[in-house]
């Protein structure tokens, strides 16, 4: 054999290629999860509710689509907690299941609920998030 490293080079290239996983995760299938997620936490918590930070819950997805096991791993009150779990509890059966090697897994997500502080410029964060995303946007295509 004239080029073992070339023989070897292709035999881990193979094995690499042959052990990766096809790995797909979940997708939420009406709409914007963002936008529906925030307006079940603002429906449970009210317009006047005043959130302090970050709240984020983990949670599973289970191979047949179901929200499972909602925890605060981190959250300002006990209300905004439960009312982040109670908000992603509503999109129980809304979601696709994470795939992997072409079959449904459950699998550990976790949501975030970021607020806004009270004297910032809720315009102009919105105005800089919109130009954000459609830069993004552009730059992907």
């Amino acid at each position: 054999m004239r080029n073992p490293y070339i023989f070897v080079l292709a035999l881990f290239f193979g094995l690499s290629t042959f052990g990766q996983n096809a790995f797909k995760k979940a997708t939420f299938k009406k709409g914007n999860s963002t936008i529906i997620l925030a307006e079940a936490f603002t429906t449970l918590s009210g317009v006047q509710n005043e959130g302090n930070g970050t709240i984020i819950v983990s949670f599973i997805l289970t191979k047949s689509g179901l929200i499972k096991d909602a925890f605060p791993v981190k959250f300002d009150t006990q209300k905004n907690a439960v009312n982040a779990i109670l908000a992603i509890q509503k999109t129980t059966g809304l979601w696709t299941p994470t795939i992997e090697n072409g079959k449904s897994i459950s699998q550990k997500y976790k949501i975030a609920y970021t607020f806004l502080s009270a004297n910032s410029s809720y315009e102009l964060d919105v105005k800089m998030a919109d130009k954000f995303i459609e830069k993004n946007y552009t730059n992907r295509l």
